[in-house]
């Protein structure tokens, strides 16, 4: 009597739920299987992934079917398939550019968030707000201000980045004449310190900005008159 192996191992895939930021390796789809034979012990079977649907697409989240093959040595073959479930784990990738404006007008939330791109493996437009903003405050005032924005993919992924904001000083002082009109001796003339007198100034920056006479009729054409 010849006794011939006819029994096919047994074999049972676990479903799995994994991240999409690294790809499984064999081995890792191997510890989900729970195989045996009959006759033959663990060591002596082959195990072989014969349909994997997962490889190809461990980045995009889904459902994908995996198929494993065990085979004992008299050639008798068990197979299962088991579900690799792929969820969006991987941050999504931000990046700003630095800015340098001026002092007159303040840049919008729109404006700012303008400073940043972000894309992601699968949402096509992650979502950027802005988490901190030291510049808004402070949008008068020259200096270096940063600004941190975060990206939000589908998922709840986030990742964040930082630009700087320069701020330059680019608004005019104000000027005003205190009286357009003065009376003065023909016979003394108005030194340059009374004609600034004549005059104030105020800026957002600078505590006391320089006043300079840019024009002056009056000292071209004195002694020879007596008002202006």
């Amino acid at each position: 009597i010849h006794v011939v192996d006819v029994v096919a191992p047994s074999v049972s895939g676990k479903a799995l739920t994994t991240g999409n930021s690294t790809m499984l390796t064999e081995a890792d789809l191997l510890k989900q299987l729970t195989y045996s034979d009959n006759y033959y012990n663990k060591a002596n079977l082959n195990v072989e992934f014969e349909y994997d649907d997962y490889k190809a697409n461990y980045k995009k989240p889904g459902n994908y079917q995996v198929t494993a093959k065990v085979t004992d040595p008299s050639g008798n073959i068990g197979q299962t398939t088991f579900v690799v479930t792929v969820k969006d784990t991987t941050n999504p990738v931000i990046s700003g550019t630095n800015k340098t404006t001026g002092n007159s007008a303040c840049l919008s939330q729109a404006q700012l968030k303008a400073l940043f791109t972000a894309t992601d493996d699968v949402t096509t437009s992650p979502t950027i707000t802005i988490v901190s903003d030291n510049y808004t405050a402070n949008y008068k005032k020259p200096g270096n201000y940063q600004v941190i924005a975060k990206a939000t993919d589908a998922a709840g992924n986030t990742a964040q980045a930082t630009v700087t904001i320069t701020v330059t000083d680019t608004t005019a002082p104000t000027i005003s004449a205190i009286n357009a009109v003065v009376s003065q001796s023909y016979t003394t003339k108005l030194t340059d310190a009374q004609l600034k007198a004549l005059f104030t100034a105020t800026d957002d920056v600078t505590a006391s900005p320089t006043l300079a006479i840019t024009s002056d009729t009056y000292t071209a054409i004195f002694p020879f008159v007596s008002s202006l």
